[in-house]
């Protein structure tokens, strides 16, 4: 193929231009068609988010959240959507700022990208828990049944929460927005202490860490819930072809609907988990081997690009769950439609 020396300039986020000279062509189409991703695809499931969330929201209300995993799911509900806020907030002021207004939307993004990022990550750690919780309730079902109560999961979730803000609070220290006044104008801009650049490394580790454990946890998880709906698919179908089973058809099937659906719903949402967390992880080690791999560095133009295209993703995460309670949560699909036939 022949090669083409070529200087294309490719405006990202707002302000920010960067340019780029390189002589392969399709690779700054590949760069383009990222960022086009953000701009357009990204903000689509943003919104899908935001309305599925606060659906989930006024179901799980509307169940009384009478257990533990169905209080877990209102918890991450909750912070999806407030981290869906906070990224379509990064997208508007990186994409959709007005000119006139006397702001540098980039000096925004700067302050609202770690909200999101917290509030992402405190979404992970409740995944996380989700899935460790029903992966031991079916692994050791007499061990852990009355160790997950609604009480002792809502302290988990209060921790996550609090963790997630005591890992934020120094970069929420470090940096924040200040008016600027002389005799023309007023306009914001980003104040920041000489501690901000020893802060961002650490945040970078974390961003590193957090992401690595949850997969890891969440991947064995996965592998125990699978093993256990094998083998109890196979159990279950050995016992009616020997006659053995002295319930109902129609108790046996409902007892095990009962049993299986909080594990199919746990296991997709977690399986959704993994392979959209998976951008982020090679997004992360690629900068840890690669330090011009980052912001203002060599390959500043296709990190950023590849970072637009990571949030789509976490986006896409944090957007689909509502499908995977309407199509295996009986009690969740019944409570949405008595909902939606009353409006």
């Amino acid at each position: 193929m022949e090669l083409i020396n070529i200087s294309a300039e490719i405006h990202l986020q707002g302000n920010l231009s960067v340019t780029v000279y390189d002589d392969n062509f399709f690779r700054i189409l590949s760069i383009k068609a990222l960022i086009m991703v953000g701009i357009v695809i990204q903000p689509v499931f943003i919104f899908i988010g935001v309305v599925g969330n606060l659906i989930n929201i006024v179901v799980f209300l509307k169940m009384r959240l009478v257990d533990s995993i169905t209080l877990c799911f209102f918890f991450l509900s909750c912070s999806d959507l407030l981290s869906l806020l906070f990224l379509f907030a990064l997208r508007f002021t990186t994409d959709f700022m007005p000119e006139d207004v006397r702001m540098d939307g980039l000096t925004i993004a700067y302050v609202i990208v770690f909200y999101y990022l917290m509030l992402y990550d405190v979404s992970q750690m409740l995944t996380s828990y989700i899935a460790l919780q029903k992966c031991c309730c079916v692994a050791l079902p007499f061990t852990f049944k009355s160790t997950f109560t609604r009480l002792r999961s809502s302290l988990v979730a209060a921790c996550i929460a609090v963790s997630a803000i005591i890992m934020y609070l120094p970069i929420f220290t470090a940096q924040g927005i200040q008016v600027i006044s002389d005799n023309a104008t007023t306009r914001l801009t980003l104040w920041t202490t000489s501690s901000r650049s020893d802060v961002i490394l650490v945040i970078n580790f974390w961003g590193l860490l957090l992401p690595s454990v949850c997969q890891i946890l969440v991947v064995a998880s996965l592998i125990v819930l699978a093993s256990s709906l094998r083998s109890s698919s196979h159990f279950h179908k050995s016992i009616s072809q020997k006659g053995d089973d002295k319930v109902a058809p129609e108790r046996r099937a409902t007892k095990r609907g009962k049993e299986t659906q909080a594990v199919y719903v746990t296991s997709f949402v977690a399986l959704i988990y993994v392979l959209c967390n998976t951008p982020r992880l090679m997004i992360s080690y690629a900068s840890l081997i690669e330090p011009e791999f980052n912001l203002f560095k060599l390959y500043t133009e296709i990190y950023i690009a590849l970072n637009i295209f990571r949030n789509t993703v976490e986006a896409v995460n944090t957007s689909l769950n509502i499908f995977v309670f309407l199509k295996f949560n009986r009690k969740y699909r019944r409570t949405f439609f008595v909902l939606s036939w009353r409006q």
